[in-house]
């Protein structure tokens, strides 16, 4: 399933075209990797996605959801401060923190790790995306010296983002972003593998976003890796009213499979990092976290830390 951005100063539509993979049941990974490689199969252009097998159902928008569940779908002024004055959700700001180390750094130590908090997605989530090269995390702000102080005593690059996000819908955070022929290879939850090439394109993660009515400080997070593909402009067209020019649309395949769903108070951050599975080709962890400078291996891991922009309230983040 693609997400098609069609992006204007003053707005950004959504809507879908279907991209399906290939799917099939694999002896092993390493075996189907080489016969795939060796035969060419998979090989496709970008308008002739070829698929067979079943396609994921991809999750309602943000907004979408259940509008009585949903504090995002209506901007209503859903709690109160201590004054008594009502504040308004406005948005949500992502301030974002990524660690680039050598490869092994967080995917094969658990230093980083055992002060996070990975029972906030359930056991057979989590082991899929342990499958597929993903960890995801929780933890408190409080929680962040002892995290920074094991990030010190690494050799790492820190690489700091901000955005700040009002129209509901899902926010692209670009993590891999060279363009690169890249094959997926990724494990879906009945164990069956599915594939595809995909020519020019990057890895990123995506954040759909709301805020449960019935914990209106928290924010309710929906990450999912992406394959982002080249984006395009078509030519002008003539119309009765004259030249029309058509937008840059921008395409993606949203792993929906691997989607999680997390629940950030509104003193907490969300961790995604490499699992012991990431290194391995052709993973979804592996293309998203995984990079090589100069011959050697780097991976990556993001810290994500949401926060509300209401009226009537104070900013108090002080984490990643």
């Amino acid at each position: 399933m693609t997400e098609r951005y069609v992006l204007t100063a003053a707005h950004r539509m959504l809507c879908r075209k279907h991209l399906p993979m290939q799917a099939f049941r694999p002896t092993t990974t390493a075996f189907v990797s080489v016969i795939l490689l060796v035969t060419g199969l998979w090989s496709c252009a970008e308008d002739d996605w070829l698929g067979i097998g079943r396609n994921p159902e991809p999750p309602r928008p943000t907004g979408q959801h259940n509008r009585a569940a949903d504090g995002l779908a209506e901007f209503a002024g859903e709690t109160t401060t201590e004054s008594g004055r009502p504040i308004v959700v406005q948005g949500v700001r992502f301030q974002v923190l990524r660690v680039r180390a050598p490869a092994g750094t967080f995917s094969r130590s658990e230093k980083i790790w055992n002060a996070l908090n990975e029972d906030v997605l359930p056991m057979d989530r989590r082991a899929l995306l342990v499958k597929n090269g993903l960890r995801v995390a929780a933890a408190s702000q409080d929680v962040w010296p002892q995290v920074k102080a094991v990030l010190d005593s690494e050799s790492v690059e820190v690489f700091t983002d901000q955005r700040a996000v009002h129209d509901g819908y899902p926010l692209p955070l670009l993590i891999n972003t060279q363009p690169l022929e890249q094959t997926l290879f990724m494990i879906r939850p009945d164990d069956t593998m599915a594939g595809a090439r995909f020519p020019q394109s990057t890895m990123g993660l995506r954040l759909a976003y709301s805020v449960p009515l019935d914990a209106p400080q928290s924010i309710r997070l929906e990450i999912m890796p992406e394959v982002r593909l080249p984006s395009h402009r078509p030519a002008p067209t003539v119309s009765e009213f004259g030249w029309t020019e058509h937008h840059t649309v921008e395409q993606s395949r949203p792993l929906w499979e691997l989607a999680c769903e997390v629940t950030a108070g509104p003193d907490q951050f969300v961790v995604v990092g490499p699992s012991p599975s990431a290194g391995t080709p052709h993973l979804a962890g592996t293309l998203l976290l995984f990079e090589q400078i100069q011959g050697r291996e780097y991976e990556s891991i993001c810290f994500i830390t949401p926060t509300l922009l209401r009226v009537g309230a104070g900013d108090t983040t002080s984490g990643p």
